[in-house]
């Protein structure tokens, strides 16, 4: 079972091409900041870039895209 450490739930299209994730609330980094889409969306392009089963995952993902700074889209291809 998938057990995620910063994501609160997610949504998925009826189509399931588009999910949406929301980060879960009070997330920080080290210095106190606060995790916002704005910094997952590019870390994980990062991963798909640099991983080899991140470039496996990346090669399904048509776009991800920020909502807000608590969520963000994820739509395949």
């Amino acid at each position: 079972n998938a057990r995620p450490q910063m994501v609160e739930g997610w949504q998925i299209s009826d189509d399931r091409l588009t999910w949406t994730f929301t980060l879960r609330p009070g997330l920080r980094f080290h210095d106190g900041e606060p995790v916002r889409s704005q910094d997952c969306v590019p870390s994980i392009r990062r991963w798909g870039a640099r991983d080899t089963f991140g470039q496996v995952v990346a090669s399904f993902i048509e776009e991800m895209r920020v909502l807000d700074d608590r969520r963000f889209t994820v739509r395949l291809k």
